[in-house]
């Protein structure tokens, strides 16, 4: 089974974390390219994002020193070449592909990965509502077909409070709209999961 720890999920520090080693990182679903940015700049990478949103891509490209560029993820991964990244990023972005196609995204973000890969996937019932084109989830899992989908080598931290928590900074009245509106009556639970080929967790513990 894969390890599991239950915090608070602390979300530069944990990236951090994770990336450290690595001098190149590729971003699928990279959005503004913010995180990347970030992660980029404290450990001395060179990153490389991509987001099949054009409005997403044009922004990043404005505000970001990141190479950005536009295309399905699914589709992108496939291209690259074996071990062509030291490191793969997906945040918030595998619930927008479906069960049918997660399974092979992961399997060749794995594959192009010569170091580790971060991913953080939600944990709901029923796949979440967002509006706007691309913003849509496609699926929806629970910890238990988490944990199965990213193996018993990998490494799961749960933060049952995540989203409640980022919420809450913008007030009550925003926090039961969104709670009412967008995540179907309950907040869901978030989990970053990493997987590295060398299966050496200590640093997360």
């Amino acid at each position: 089974m894969a390890q599991i720890i239950k915090r608070n999920i602390k979300i530069m520090d944990d990236f951090i974390t994770a990336f450290k080693g690595c001098k190149t990182i590729l971003d699928l679903g990279t959005a503004r390219a913010g995180k990347l940015d970030k992660i980029c700049q404290a450990i001395g990478a060179i990153g490389e994002g991509w987001d099949i949103d054009p409005n997403m891509v044009n922004s990043a490209r404005k505000n970001s020193r990141i190479s950005i560029h536009q295309g399905d993820m699914c589709e992108v991964i496939k291209e690259k070449k074996t071990g062509s990244f030291d490191g793969v990023l997906m945040l918030d972005t595998m619930e927008h592909c479906s069960k049918r196609d997660i399974g092979s995204l992961l399997e060749n973000a794995v594959r192009v990965a010569r170091i580790v890969v971060v991913g953080t996937m939600p944990l709901e019932e029923v796949p979440r509502n967002h509006p706007g084109e691309f913003m849509q989830h496609q699926s929806s899992w629970n910890l238990d077909q988490v944990e199965a989908l990213w193996g018993p080598k990998a490494f799961i931290l749960h933060d049952p409070t995540f989203h409640l928590r980022l919420s809450s900074k913008k007030g009550s009245a925003y926090v039961e709209d969104l709670k009412k509106n967008t995540y179907h009556g309950q907040f869901p639970e978030w989990t970053l999961c990493v997987f590295r080929h060398d299966h050496n967790y200590k640093r997360f513990f």
